[in-house]
């Protein structure tokens, strides 16, 4: 048959058997007169369902060949994480290397922290926290690690052996005005933040700058205390509505506000009595205000 058909049409055997597949994997219901056969050969290895909805989504949208892999490529990832792995939110005082044994493996879908390291003792336990983490974060998830230029090569250090891969370093510009540096060095004006993956997940939306301005808090009530804003960011660029954050050293717990803001789940955990108690305060406002 195959003799036959390449000298009819002067096509060579592979592309025949290509024809064949994508003609017999798509149905004739399915196939959208806009689109090129590139497009619904692409789309060929999914479901029914998945096919209209993509298909759909390229007609609509005009999308390229490479747009509708990259969209193929985001359901083939999200298929691979757990969606029945229930975790009850909220925020707990204590050692977040006890209390995250607690934690059902894999239930967490963002990890967002801003660790201490402000020595070689204090940066072994946030060592200990992410290899615990490890196990509780979903496959194909992102992980956000504040830090600094002086910290960064220890925390990327870290990352990076707990088996994450480090994709990018964001550089967060404070917008805070001048600094106090006193008069031998320049006044501080940024973070750093290490985007890591476990496995591979898009991020949602457009592709924005590893550049991100927004104005940190006026008065703070931690030293390390970060903008709600520039939290909710991160989360809505790595997360679904309902998914679930992990924020082990929390702080005041803005991470965990941010999660409440844009409808996230949120397990925050802090070791300090004073900071546990205005995130709990601070959680209980916007949930009364809401």
């Amino acid at each position: 048959m195959y003799s036959e058909m390449i000298e009819r049409t002067g096509y060579e055997p592979r592309t025949l058997r290509t024809l064949k597949w994508v003609a017999s994997s798509v149905d004739v219901s399915r196939r959208r007169e806009g689109l090129s056969f590139a497009h619904h050969k692409e789309a060929a290895g999914l479901s029914p369902e998945q096919q209209d909805v993509i298909l759909d989504l390229s007609e609509r949208g005009g999308w390229t060949r490479e747009m509708v892999r990259h969209a193929i490529n985001r359901l083939t990832y999200e298929r691979e994480r757990p969606h029945d792995v229930a975790v009850v939110p909220g925020l707990h005082h204590g050692d977040c290397r006890s209390v995250m044994v607690s934690l059902p493996n894999e239930s967490i879908d963002l990890l967002v922290t801003d660790p201490p390291q402000e020595s070689p003792e204090v940066l072994a336990v946030f060592d200990e926290a992410l290899a615990c983490a490890m196990s509780k974060l979903k496959p194909n998830s992102h992980v956000y690690i504040f830090t600094t230029w002086q910290r960064y090569e220890g925390t990327a250090g870290i990352v990076e052996r707990h088996n994450l891969a480090l994709r990018n370093t964001l550089t967060w510009v404070k917008n805070s005005g001048e600094s106090a540096g006193g008069h031998v060095n320049y006044g501080d004006q940024y973070e750093v933040i290490l985007f890591a993956h476990k496995g591979r997940r898009h991020l949602n939306g457009r592709r924005d700058s590893d550049v991100l301005r927004c104005d940190a808090v006026a008065e703070p009530q931690h030293p390390a205390e970060k903008p709600v804003a520039l939290l909710q960011y991160l989360i809505e660029k790595s997360t679904q509505e309902k998914e679930t954050i992990l924020d082990p050293f929390m702080n005041v717990g803005n991470t965990c506000l941010a999660a409440n803001t844009v409808q996230r789940r949120y397990v925050g955990i802090e070791s300090d009595q004073q900071w546990y108690e205005r995130a709990v305060a601070s959680l209980a406002a916007a949930t009364a205000g809401a």
